[in-house]
């Protein structure tokens, strides 16, 4: 007899309700489905910025992208800082120490701007393909609704020349080092300390042209600062603060030139080695996996640099009888210079993936600063012991 699966038995009805099952209501009357429209967001601006342009006597266009938003960040950046130089070079004599702060910060702007449009302006090039030729032994259809004429397929754009997407690196760092963000804010590791800096310098040749003006509150209560007796002659405070100020806005472009020196070595040092050989997405070829042979390298590097920078200040003022940096000693280019790299790469080796390149230049500003504050005061108390 073959075997035959029995059905399973009603459910019946209780008199409470248990296992009824809900009977399907009507609609109202009136009523309307209910639609879920998705949530666009309104913005002022696109969020990209695309021109095309024909090249003359080729049948190809060039078209060039750029993200809205970081633009119109970085701009107001740069003209910001801009108008900084701009006062500092008003108040400023010929050839005098605020003249060349005023350079400095210029040269800054015009390499942040090269460095901008070299790294995030997004290149491609539109090739329209050419129809293909009709074969005359195949016959015509004798009649179609289509249009006879040939008709182009769509413009073929060639992958970006330089993709949005390739952020700024430190030297023998990789992408999961840092935070993730849709921007690295290089330009803000670049131009921050500078701008915060050159508003304070401008706050004390304010100070020092209107002496009886005071820049802070009534209500403050500050000591009178200490004057050092053995400079000849010795500096009041007005312009001791002026000085200060000077040697704070130098330092923020020597660091500066420092940040973009490492980025572009390790997008230059990247880039040879991916003519060579075939990197996968997120990985850095030039970058060990070791952390010893990282750090060793990375401290080589930063011997190397400081070397290079401490010669080319030396040059400029002994040769080229140029002023930028001369409010910073030689002691003080290397000092700065060291304990700078090293604030960067402790930074991103300890707090992993915690800051992005810009917000990790700024802070490794700020660290320095302090450093170089404190060594300044300690110096000046050990001469005043050593001379009183």
């Amino acid at each position: 007899m073959p075997f035959t699966r029995s059905r399973s038995p009603a459910v019946h009805m209780l008199g409470n309700g248990f296992g009824r099952s809900a009977a399907p209501a009507s609609p109202a009357f009136g009523a309307r489905p209910k639609q879920s429209l998705p949530v666009r967001s309104r913005a002022l601006l696109p969020a990209t910025f695309t021109l095309s342009f024909p090249v003359p006597f080729s049948k190809s266009k060039w078209m060039v992208s750029i993200d809205v938003r970081q633009a119109a960040e970085n701009t107001l950046l740069l003209c910001s800082l801009g108008y900084c130089a701009d006062k500092i070079r008003a108040t400023a004599g010929e050839l005098s120490p605020d003249m060349w702060i005023s350079i400095e910060l210029s040269l800054l702007i015009i390499a942040s701007i090269i460095y901008y449009c070299t790294t995030r302006l997004a290149w491609s090039k539109i090739i329209t393909p050419t129809p293909a030729p009709s074969d005359s032994t195949v016959p015509e259809r004798p009649a179609s609704p289509r249009n006879a004429e040939s008709r182009r397929g769509p413009p073929v754009v060639t992958a970006s020349l330089n993709k949005k997407e390739e952020r700024g690196l430190l030297w023998m760092t990789v992408p999961k080092n840092y935070r993730d963000s849709s921007d690295d804010g290089i330009l803000t590791g670049l131009l921050g300390g500078a701008f915060i800096a050159a508003a304070m310098l401008h706050l004390a040749i304010r100070s020092t042209a209107e002496p009886t003006a005071s820049l802070l509150p009534a209500e403050w209560l500050i000591e009178p600062p200490r004057v050092v007796s053995n400079l000849r002659p010795p500096l009041d405070a007005a312009h001791a603060l002026l000085v200060s100020r000077r040697n704070l806005v130098s330092l923020s472009t020597f660091c500066a030139t420092i940040l973009i020196v490492h980025v572009c070595a390790s997008r230059v040092t990247e880039a040879r080695h991916r003519r060579k050989v075939q990197v996968p997405a997120g990985e850095l070829h030039h970058v060990p996996r070791k952390e010893s042979r990282r750090t060793y390298l990375y401290m080589l590097f930063t011997v190397s640099v400081t070397l290079w920078i401490l010669c080319v200040k030396i040059a400029l003022a002994e040769f080229a009888k140029v002023g930028i940096w001369q409010n910073l000693s030689n002691a003080e280019v290397v000092a700065a210079s060291v304990f700078y790299q090293f604030s960067l790469y402790s930074a991103v080796r300890l707090a992993h993936h915690g800051f992005t390149l810009g917000e990790l230049g700024l802070v490794s500003f700020g660290a320095t600063a302090l450093f170089m504050e404190m060594m300044n005061l300690t110096m000046a108390r050990v001469r005043r012991r050593r001379d009183g």
